[in-house]
Parts: structure tokens; sequence; C-alpha cells
């Protein structure tokens, strides 16, 4: 009975990795067919999302660095989701609390001020990373 319990767990990682291999594939796509930031090309300015795509990307190509360097929200949100999946493991009851929200509101805001410092002192950032 282990034998078969065996090969559907490996069946179904494979599966998850071609679904996973969609998802980067429809990623790349998207990166290089996209529309540009309407906020970006109206004002020069990068938005508060700005990066987030090509930071998922990295993200779920195993460039976790280098995606927190373009949008540390996919890091956190990663981080986030295991922090609430292990707490409600432990508690069944358990709700998310404010602070996750909190946390993300300021990492964004913060992001979004950095870039726009650097980009402030012609310190394009996202382009250096390219």
């Amino acid at each position: 009975t282990i034998i078969p319990h065996i090969a559907y767990s490996n069946a179904s990682i494979s599966f998850c990795e071609v679904r996973m291999n969609v998802i980067v594939k429809l990623l790349e796509n998207y990166m290089y067919n996209a529309p540009k930031c309407l906020f970006h090309l109206v004002t020069g300015w990068y938005c508060p999302g700005c990066g987030g795509t090509r930071a998922l990307y990295l993200f779920l190509t195993g460039h976790w660095m280098l995606s927190f360097c373009f949008h540390p929200l996919v890091l956190y949100t990663f981080f986030a989701f295991v922090y609430i999946g292990i707490r409600k493991i432990c508690n069944h009851k358990y709700h998310p609390d404010a602070h996750l929200l909190w946390g993300a509101l300021v990492l964004v805001l913060a992001n979004f001020i950095i870039k726009n410092v650097c980009l402030f002192f012609h310190i394009d950032l996202l382009q250096m990373l390219l």
C-alpha cells in the first residue's frame, strides 16, 4: 500500500511542476508583451507596484534575493502565507492579525519612497538590476 501512495505523491509533485512552469512561461510572455505602467509613463516616477511582475517571476524561478530587490512584497507575502499556514496548523481558531497588513503597507511605501528618491538623484534601481 505504500507504493501506490508514493506514485500518487510523485504524480502530484510533477503536476505542480508543470503548473509552475506554465505560470513562469505566462509571466515571461506578459513581461515582454504587456503595456508599460501608465503611472510611470505619465509621471516618470515608479508606482508602488513597479517591479512586482519581475519580482514574482524571479521568485518563482528561484532568484529570491533579486526578487526582493525588485519588489520586497513578493517575498514578504510568501513568508506571511507560511506564517499563517503554520499558525493555522497549530491553532485552528487563528485569524490573521492586522499587523501583517500593516507590515505589507509599510514595505510597499518604503519601496516606493526609496526607488523614487534614488530616481530623483538619477539612480534607476530597477534598470541597474536588469
